[in-house]
């Protein structure tokens, strides 16, 4: 229990050292005065966030929460308050000979509108004026690495971040994982020294490559510029029909004589390209991010 005094070195303490690293709190007994009408803590001795444990050596162990609590004392006046003051080093304490891997994984989906041209009603056998929307399933994936000093190099993370595999990895075909962030946190020893490094990369996966993207398909035009509808008025124009349906449907390029085979008529997932320039750019996450790949990947370097 914290004893009542005046002196901050009177609080009672408690620390805990784990696989995460040290955490400690120390308790404080003080008047409600001495922290209202705002906590001070330069005005009144007492800790803020980020203060070092007091007394230790080890830079990593500061303060992280601070908790307030009204405390009734037997014999004392009950305007009194407990602060709680909670150190950790967040995880920091490392190993410089440690080196592992670990996977998380998430599954979420994304709701995706597809447009016009191919899409049909199954039962009328009609086309869609408008296009549908689709839904694409996406694992979100999170890789925390423990890294020596010898094999951080902090260029080559930061490299993968906004990329997509070039290469099958970590169960992935080419092109369908996305790096959406990454991070590195110093590991210290109980001197200061940084002995290792904790990483971390988030991907996003899915079967449809990332530098996809739903196009529809093209509308045919008159030579006037003017697009294109199935009519049954003039028989001598391309574009007639005898099918009630159709009249009034657009003509897709595809539906010219001549033009069966054009893509450019039906909807689909194509590569959005601006010279040889496409949306993202494919890197070889295996080697990059040190990551141990899976049965099956391909193997790291040069394709």
């Amino acid at each position: 229990m914290p004893r009542i005094g005046t002196e901050l070195a009177q609080g009672s303490r408690k620390m805990q050292c784990s696989q995460d690293g040290l955490t400690g709190v120390i308790t404080h007994l003080v008047q409600w005065q001495q922290i209202e009408p705002f906590y001070d803590p330069y005005l009144t001795g007492l800790p803020d966030i980020g203060d070092l444990w007091p007394g230790i050596s080890q830079p990593q162990l500061r303060v992280v929460k601070i908790d307030y609590d009204e405390a009734m004392t037997l014999g004392y006046d009950n305007s009194m308050c407990m602060v709680t003051v909670q150190y950790s080093t967040e995880r920091n304490l490392g190993n410089e000979n440690e080196y592992w891997a670990r996977w998380s994984f998430s599954g979420t989906h994304e709701q995706i509108d597809v447009g016009k041209g191919g899409w049909v009603w199954e039962t009328a056998g009609t086309r869609l004026d408008d296009g549908v929307q689709v839904t694409v399933q996406e694992t979100r994936c999170t890789a925390e690495l423990k890294l020596r000093v010898d094999q951080f190099n902090r260029d080559l993370i930061m490299e993968v971040d906004g990329c997509i595999n070039d290469r099958r990895v970590f169960g992935w075909p080419t092109g369908c994982v996305r790096c959406d962030a990454c991070d590195a946190v110093p590991q210290y020893n109980m001197v200061g020294q940084i002995i290792s490094w904790a990483v971390r990369y988030e991907f996003v996966g899915r079967k449809i490559e990332w530098n996809k993207s739903w196009r529809e398909g093209t509308q045919a035009r008159d030579v006037h510029g003017g697009l294109l509808f199935w009519q049954n008025e003039d028989a001598a124009a391309d574009w007639y029909t005898t099918t009630a349906t159709l009249v009034g449907q657009p003509v897709w390029v595809s539906d010219l004589p001549g033009q069966s085979s054009n893509p450019a008529g039906t909807g689909g997932w194509d590569t959005p390209m601006l010279g040889t320039t496409r949306k993202y750019e494919s890197v070889d996450f295996g080697t990059l991010t040190n990551i141990p790949l899976w049965t099956g990947d391909d193997p790291i370097g040069t394709p």
